[in-house]
């Protein structure tokens, strides 16, 4: 039996990109998602999400980083999704985005936005504060509602986004008046989770969901 896979890629990834692709040399039926299609706002890439969502309910889903946050916050206003598989998921990201801009931030809020070369769609884009303000109101104090089966992978040497922030969603999930089981795995890797030993986690976190 294959078994199916809607795939979110990271703020500076793309549907093409490595993760899927080893999904499918493993023998999943693996839909990437584009979830710029809209344009860079978090309500819109988790719109595409739900829609994909709908379209094959019985999919596993997998978000890297930005497309993990997207994932999780889709997943939590959905009945349907079930099984949830988030790699390096951006909890409490917006210090990262801080650095990104660093001292044109205030201009950003200023201006309402900001050119920014993307390097996932290799062209400068116009990005808008509203982006930023969304990530405060939905990366943060996170927590699992619903009986879904969720699994976690992050890296303890990742630079960009701190495990801890999974540790903590893991956390306040269990604590839930109706508490999730959120498995979360470190592996000693980085953002990408490129490495030998996070791929074998995937693989393991994707059999895990088969049943």
């Amino acid at each position: 039996m294959t078994h199916s896979v809607i795939f979110s890629h990271g703020f500076e990834g793309k549907p093409t990109g490595s993760k899927p692709q080893f999904m499918r040399e493993q023998g999943y039926d693996v839909h990437a998602l584009n979830l710029y299609e809209h344009g860079i706002e978090i309500p819109a890439m988790i719109n595409i999400i739900t829609k994909a969502m709908q379209h094959n309910p019985e999919a596993i889903l997998v978000g890297s980083s930005m497309g993990g946050l997207c994932t999780a916050l889709a997943a939590s206003r959905s009945p349907i999704a079930r099984r949830i598989i988030l790699l390096a998921p951006a909890f409490e990201c917006t210090n990262l985005f801080r650095e990104k801009a660093g001292e044109a931030f205030a201009l950003w809020q200023q201006l309402g936005s900001l050119p920014y070369y993307h390097k996932g769609l290799e062209q400068e884009v116009d990005l808008s504060f509203s982006f930023y303000q969304d990530l405060e109101q939905y990366c943060f104090n996170f927590r699992f509602h619903t009986p879904h089966q969720v699994h976690i992978i992050h890296g303890v040497q990742d630079e960009s986004i701190q495990f801890q922030a999974s540790q903590r969603v893991v956390q306040a999930s269990a604590q839930d008046p109706d508490p999730v089981n959120v498995h979360l795995t470190l592996v000693e890797a980085g953002h990408r989770l490129g490495e030998a030993v996070a791929r074998q986690a995937l693989v393991d976190a994707l059999k895990s969901m088969h049943n």
